[in-house]
């Protein structure tokens, strides 16, 4: 009789740990997160990053880290027309100047993220990031 209780115990402590921690209620609730994020829609019109490269301007850090991780400016003007945007590294509900983070393949095949600020006078390049190789940089 004691082992039949213990069981029955077990068995809805195991039920309770189901309903409390189910992977695909959270899985669920996470796949709805990445698209909000990736969704431009789901952000007011903020979300359209201009991408004309006309208007791009360059911080003295980004200069520095492109030299370091040898990305020319061609390759910036490409990952911004056709690279694609990551949501949950872009800080676009940041008031007046929305931060984009694109990422692509440079023409070298480098995996690359690039941050560009959205601001009134046209586009920064704030940073250039090499996604798969650390480099030796001294910029600050």
């Amino acid at each position: 009789m004691k082992w039949a209780i213990r069981i029955l115990g077990a068995l809805v402590a195991l039920l309770i740990l189901a309903i409390v921690f189910n992977p695909k209620e959270e899985a669920g609730r996470e796949k709805a997160e990445d698209v909000r994020r990736r969704d431009p829609s789901s952000y007011p019109e903020r979300a359209a990053l201009d991408r004309r490269a006309s208007s791009l301007i360059y911080t003295k850090h980004a200069r520095c880290r492109m030299g370091c991780r040898q990305i020319s400016e061609p390759e910036v003007v490409d990952i911004l027309q056709k690279g694609e945007i990551n949501y949950r590294k872009s800080d676009i509900n940041r008031g007046e100047d929305p931060k984009y983070a694109v990422e692509g393949l440079t023409r070298d095949g480098q995996n690359v993220r690039i941050i560009f600020a959205q601001i009134k006078r046209g586009v920064v390049v704030v940073t250039v990031i090499d996604l798969e190789r650390e480099w030796s940089c001294a910029c600050s």
